[in-house]
C-alpha cells in the first residue's frame, strides 16, 4: 500500500445505522485526532447538528476546509442483518458506492448527493457470516480508477470476527478500533493492573498490521459501554494518551458517541499537549 499522509480533519458519514463527522483544531494532517459518534439517541439531545455539518450541500464546504469526508457502512444493530456474499457481490455493492459517493456522477444518473464526491469508505461491520466469505476487502477495487481511502472500525481483540481477512490484506489506510466491552483487550478499574490488556491490545494492532494510522476508540462515559472500557479523565491523560501516542502509527482517539460526548464534555477535555487533535462526529441521516 502507498505511503499516504493522514487527514488532519475526517467526516465519516456511517449508514446502517450513523454518520461520522470530523472537524479538527489542528493544521498539521501529521497530527492524530478525536473521533466522536454523533447521532445515537432518538431524543434529538447530541447537540448541534449544523456543528456536524453533515448535509449535501455543507460537505463541499467542509472539504474545503479541509475536512476529509467518508461514507461508513455497518453497524451493530441487532435488527441489522448484513453480508457480502462473494467478491462479484461486493464489487457489485461497492460499483453502486463508488458513483453515488465518490465519483462524482451514476450511471443512472441519480446521485443521492449530487456531484459531491466523498474522500473514502469505513466499515464498521459486526454483521454477517465467517469473514472467509464477506469479501469486504473487495471494496478497494474501484480505488483504481479514482483513488479513495479505506478504513475499518473493528473490536479491539485480535482476530476481528468479521474484518480479520480483509484487514490483513493491507489495503486499509486507518483502523478505528474500539477498545471497550471486551474485558480482554480494554481498560479495566477492577483488575490490579487496569492498563495491561488495553496496551497489550494497541501494542498489537500498531504493529501487526500494514495501516497508516491506528484510532484508540472509548466509550466517552460509563454508561457508553455497557461491558465496561470507560477512562476516567486524569488516567486518559496523564497514563493511557502518553503511552499509546509513542506508536509511529497513533492516529488519535475516537469517542463512542457523541450523546454522551456532548453531555459530559469528554473529548473537550483531553489533554491536547498530547493529543494536537481534529475532532470527529457521527451523525443518522
Amino acid at each position: 500500500m502507498a505511503s499516504k499522509r493522514p487527514p488532519s480533519r475526517i467526516l465519516l458519514l456511517l449508514l446502517f445505522p450513523i454518520f461520522l463527522l470530523s472537524q479538527s483544531t489542528s493544521s498539521s494532517s501529521q497530527e492524530p485526532g478525536l473521533v466522536t459518534y454523533w447521532g445515537q439517541t432518538q431524543y434529538g439531545d447530541d447537540g448541534d447538528i449544523d456543528l456536524a455539518c453533515i448535509l449535501a450541500p455543507r460537505i463541499t464546504t467542509c472539504q474545503g476546509l479541509g475536512v476529509k469526508v467518508f461514507l461508513s457502512l455497518g453497524g451493530d444493530d441487532d435488527s441489522l442483518t448484513y453480508s457480502l456474499s462473494s467478491a462479484a457481490d461486493a464489487k457489485q455493492v461497492v460499483g453502486d458506492l463508488y458513483y453515488n459517493f465518490l465519483a462524482g456522477h451514476s450511471c443512472s444518473g441519480v446521485n443521492l448527493l449530487g456531484n459531491v464526491v466523498l474522500d473514502g469508505i469505513d466499515l464498521h461491520i459486526e454483521a454477517g457470516g465467517d469473514d472467509r466469505t464477506l469479501y469486504w476487502d473487495e471494496l478497494h477495487y474501484y480505488s483504481q480508477y479514482n483513488r479513495f481511502y479505506l478504513a475499518a472500525s473493528p473490536r479491539c481483540h485480535i482476530p476481528d470476527s468479521y474484518m480479520d481477512k480483509a484487514i490483513k490484506t493491507g489495503l486499509f489506510d486507518y483502523l478505528f478500533v474500539k477498545f471497550y466491552d471486551d474485558e480482554r483487550c480494554m481498560y479495566d478499574s477492577s483488575a490490579a493492573n487496569t492498563t495491561t490488556n488495553l496496551f497489550r491490545s494497541w501494542d498489537e494492532w500498531t504493529t501487526s498490521f500494514n495501516v497508516t494510522k491506528v484510532y484508540l476508540g472509548l466509550p466517552a462515559a460509563p454508561e457508553a459501554a455497557v461491558s465496561g472500557g470507560y477512562i476516567p479523565m486524569d488516567v486518559l491523560n496523564e497514563q493511557v494518551i502518553p503511552y499509546v501516542s509513542k506508536a509511529s502509527k497513533y492516529g488519535g482517539v475516537t469517542l463512542w458517541n457523541r450523546y454522551y460526548d456532548y453531555k459530559i464534555g469528554y473529548g473537550e477535555n483531553i489533554t491536547l499537549t498530547s493529543l494536537r487533535a481534529s475532532k470527529v462526529y457521527s451523525a443518522v441521516v
